[in-house]
């Protein structure tokens, strides 16, 4: 009993009224702690600034990515790093202006509205989701579609770190101009951007007024970098245009039969027949062997050397070029060249090209020919 009156002797007797104003100031200065702690932070916050005036186009030449420990501490802005700052596009028609090269030309207004288009975003690789991404590069679906292809088919369209605007090979230029190109995509858009007009800069005109007459006399093929830089439009080296298409079919002769090489141009709601200029067939080898201008007669060159050649011009399927040897020698073999330039309703001048090839298992002149 003695020893429990002593244990009760040493518990302190509660004050309510004090050890309520300790609690109440208790939580008081816990209050205080946390605004304190909470204005700190707000003194310590990032700012969503871009310290360097060249942010902007250090983003759109990807350095957020290649150069991140700078980049996220100088240019936080550009880089799409504010936690409330979205990296989307804040326009519809970031897309097209992607692909037209308003990233690099305008990067102060791209890297801010269309950071998602210019591949900014974290996100956003640089990859080709389609198979037929390269292909499609070369027919020009980086600008007639650029809401797809951007999204889908990034790197086919340059749109990456790294990707510039160059031939990888001193042949390129004479690759594009024997349609390899679309034959060849998926090498031909890595290697040779330049020549197979890719790139965003590459205009599809003619700088010289003699392009079209060089064109006809083979200097494309036989002058092909100095035509694919100046005479582009005349050397059939421009994206096929929505709604219309230009066919040739390759053919492998397996016995003596005479030869017909066809060209078909065609189009959705055109009528080509009044506005058509000049359409052609040229051999790899021997340059243009029939022209047609402006709907009328075919004229064949008598300096082609690959034997008597006959065409016409029809309207039955669009307008069409057709050549036919009786006696077919294997002069004719190799890859064709087949242009259309038209002029459409609005007044802007179409050039229009496809491929054909021509291999003989069996040729009449292997026969003695009759």
């Amino acid at each position: 009993m003695k020893e429990s009156l002593l244990i009760l002797a040493n518990v302190r007797q509660v004050d309510y009224k004090s050890d309520i104003y300790i609690f109440q100031n208790s939580r008081m200065m816990l209050l205080i702690v946390i605004l304190a702690l909470t204005c700190i932070g707000s003194s310590l916050a990032v700012e969503c600034v871009d310290k360097n005036q060249n942010c902007s186009s250090w983003a759109v030449n990807w350095e957020c990515k290649k150069n991140p420990n700078f980049m996220d501490v100088n240019c936080r802005k550009s880089c799409g790093k504010c936690d409330h700052v979205p990296c989307v596009n804040n326009n519809i028609n970031c897309s097209m202006w992607a692909v037209k090269g308003e990233c690099k030309a305008n990067p102060k207004y791209m890297a801010i509205n269309c950071g998602k288009a210019c591949g900014i975003c974290d996100n956003v690789e640089c990859v080709n989701k389609n198979v037929s991404c390269s292909k499609w590069a070369v027919r020009g679906e980086c600008k007639a579609n650029p809401d797809y292809m951007v999204n889908n088919c990034r790197k086919a369209c340059g749109i990456c770190p790294g990707v510039a605007c160059v031939n990888k090979n001193d042949s390129c230029s004479k690759w594009a101009v024997k349609g390899e190109c679309k034959a060849n995509p998926d090498y031909m858009v890595i290697n040779c951007r330049k020549a197979c007009g890719i790139c965003s800069d590459v205009e599809c005109v003619n700088k010289n007024e003699n392009c079209s007459r060089w064109a006809l006399k083979g200097e494309c093929t036989t002058n092909p970098n100095f035509m694919l830089d100046n005479c582009r439009k005349a050397c059939g080296l421009c994206a096929e245009v929505a709604g219309l298409s230009f066919t040739a079919d390759d053919y492998v002769i397996n016995e003596c039969l005479p030869l017909h090489l066809k060209c078909t141009l065609t189009a959705e709601g055109e009528k080509l027949s009044s506005s058509l200029q000049f359409m052609y067939i040229k051999h790899d080898q021997a340059g243009v062997i029939a022209t047609v201008a402006d709907g009328a007669t075919i004229t064949i060159n008598p300096n082609v050397g690959l034997g008597q050649a006959k065409g016409e011009i029809s309207e039955k399927l669009g307008s069409f070029i057709e050549l036919a040897w009786k006696n077919p020698t294997r002069q004719q073999a190799g890859s064709y060249l087949c242009l259309a330039q038209f002029k459409k309703a609005d007044g802007k001048e179409v050039v229009l090209t496809s491929n054909l090839s021509v291999e003989f298992e069996q040729c009449c002149d292997d026969v003695g020919g009759n």
